[in-house]
């Protein structure tokens, strides 16, 4: 994958998809299935 956004641009578009519907995880817990 290739990130052209900044660290500050990745954290806001978590708090924002948050704010509204998604749920942030982390990679490991969605494939350990917790």
């Amino acid at each position: 994958a290739v990130a052209d956004f900044s660290a500050e641009d990745h954290a806001m578009a978590l708090r924002w998809a948050a704010g509204k519907c998604a749920v942030v995880t982390t990679a490991r817990t969605v494939f350990e299935g917790k």
